[in-house]
């Protein structure tokens, strides 16, 4: 575990904000040339370095932590029709499973933070009357040209199971 928080250490950004790149500090935006670079910016890596820092050192105080899951919340999930290039169901997933762990069910990052998640993907999920796409959400997501509609719902669906998929980490 020393080794993987000596990478987070690494490409957790030293400028006050704790973002964490993908590769290196402050790497900035990750996309794939000619397919997702309309998408606007999210910090998915710091909400994977938070969480993965909450499973390992059982901390909720480090500064890390604190800062990563603030950079989280200044940033919560929207998903509107007008608005398509801030949908990533990747952060979006990552970023539920640090803050529920950090001060849910009852906690006021918590509580933005997934009164913003459900209200993006409920309201967007595909309705009975879709037919076979029932269930589903569209592939408007800023990975989903890799997986298309099996991975939008399999990590929608993931997303919306955080309440009860992992123990809590704080009791």
């Amino acid at each position: 575990s020393s080794n993987v928080l000596d990478w987070f250490d690494e490409v957790t950004s030293r400028k006050g904000y704790y973002d964490v790149g993908y590769t290196y500090a402050d790497s900035g935006k990750t996309f794939e040339p000619g397919r997702n670079e309309r998408f606007q910016y999210h910090p998915a890596m710091a909400a994977v370095a938070s969480m993965s820092r909450m499973f390992l050192e059982k901390n909720r105080r480090s500064p890390a932590v604190v800062g990563g899951c603030n950079l989280l919340v200044r940033d919560l999930p929207e998903w509107e029709k007008d608005k398509p290039n801030k949908v990533d169901f990747y952060y979006w997933y990552y970023a539920s499973l640090a803050l529920f762990q950090y001060d849910g069910p009852k906690g006021p990052k918590w509580g933005s933070w997934n009164k913003a998640m459900k209200d993006s993907l409920v309201k967007n999920q595909n309705v009975g009357s879709s037919g076979c796409k029932a269930g589903s959400w569209e592939t408007v997501g800023r990975w989903c040209g890799e997986g298309g509609r099996v991975y939008a719902t399999a990590i929608n669906a993931l997303t919306l199971e955080v309440y009860y998929r992992y123990e809590r980490v704080f009791k």
